[in-house]
């Protein structure tokens, strides 16, 4: 009787390890997708494109909420309609999602980025592309923001990150 409730309690350690183990891997991998995603969509992203700014010793860029709901409008529709470009399949570009949120600009811009897992990784890969370092160092944008979703491109896990810049309009000029 002995050995049989030995056998138990190791089959029970086993088991409970196991499910451990299952319910661990589990939260590690919802746990890494919110995480890539909260990481990629604001603060981070923002701080380090300003480092790359302040490097340069140009103006810092506030955060806007109007261009982060754009932003993230952008990164959303490019994951339910499955493409990854700076203009959508119905013809839609960074512009039409600025004014779905009624951010008025003078000057406006948009990168984009596909799988990236930190904010320094793609940070740094913008900044290692001419155009989007261009956007990312221009002295006519005076606001930023930024959006991300996790889900399936094409079948795969994927992240997509949308960064918008924008100097608001004011004072009734029009370029």
């Amino acid at each position: 009787m002995k050995k049989n409730t030995k056998n138990t309690a190791y089959f029970l350690f086993g088991f409970f390890i196991t499910v451990l183990i299952v319910s661990l891997f589990r939260a590690i991998h919802i746990s890494t997708k919110e995480l890539s995603t909260n990481l990629l969509s604001r603060t981070n992203v923002v701080e380090l494109t300003n480092d790359s700014r302040r490097s340069q010793r140009l103006k810092l860029l506030k955060n806007s909420k109007k261009l982060a709901a754009a932003a993230q409008k952008k990164a959303e529709d490019m994951l339910k309609n499955q493409y990854f470009d700076h203009v959508s399949p119905t013809g839609k570009k960074a512009w039409d999602f600025m004014n779905e949120t009624k951010y008025l600009y003078l000057y406006a811009g948009e990168n984009l980025a596909l799988n990236y897992t930190s904010p320094q990784a793609v940070t740094e890969g913008w900044m290692a592309s001419p155009t989007h370092r261009a956007n990312i160092l221009s002295p006519d944008y005076t606001e930023i923001g930024v959006g991300s979703v996790h889900g399936k491109y094409r079948g795969v896990d994927a992240t997509f990150i949308v960064q918008m810049f924008g100097k608001p309009l004011s004072g009734g000029i029009l370029r």
